[in-house]
């Protein structure tokens, strides 16, 4: 089975330096450039199943990258990004300003320190590895679009490791990781391709 993770196109929030997770933000227009190239990248991927986060800025990548295949996007709200709490919404210099302690602590280690009023670490842990599970348990090729951080979940989970070892990825817009998963074992074949 091969697994493709791919983060959604640019959103206003990206664009804006937000703090957000939940937030709905739309895609920019360099996202709905991201969105097309990433499906010119997976254009000839024959995959047979499409998950994306409810937020529209992952779904609205993931309709982009099977619109000449036949298939329709699963919404999963298990792969939204993390609820940022009070933090959501504000940029980094106002969140800086308003909770300086809280957010030094989450930018130096988020697996430790939730946002204030938001989800912690284990929580989206938990949501992100129970819905990948399931669609491991398919067992079809399938592309996950989703957010940086259930996306660097996932990859440290499939790498068989510490959960918390999720800060060393960083997904870019617009590219896929793609995991061979075998019997025996999961290899990493391509990573921000």
């Amino acid at each position: 089975m091969k697994l493709y993770l791919a983060r959604h196109g640019e959103c206003e929030g990206n664009a804006l330096r937000f703090f957000f997770g939940h937030t709905d933000y739309s895609l920019t227009p360099r996202g709905h450039e991201h969105a097309g190239q990433l499906f010119e990248k997976l254009v000839d991927i024959p995959f047979s199943t499409c998950y994306a986060s409810c937020l529209s800025r992952s779904y609205l990548t993931a309709e982009a990258c099977v619109k000449q295949k036949n298939i329709s996007v699963c919404k999963l709200p298990a792969f939204n990004e993390q609820y940022m709490g009070a933090l959501e919404g504000l940029t980094y210099e106002q969140a800086i300003k308003q909770y300086p302690d809280a957010v030094e602590n989450m930018l130096a280690d988020w697996t430790k320190f939730p946002p204030p009023l938001g989800e912690s670490f284990q929580a989206v842990s938990t949501r992100v590895l129970e819905a990948l599970q399931a669609v491991l348990s398919e067992e079809e090729d399938a592309l996950i679009v989703s957010h940086n951080g259930p996306l660097s979940i996932m990859t440290a989970h499939l790498l068989g490791l510490p959960l918390k070892q999720c800060r060393l990825f960083y997904f870019d817009h617009g590219t896929y990781t793609m995991f061979q998963a075998e019997e025996n074992c999961t290899r990493l074949r391509c990573f921000n391709n």
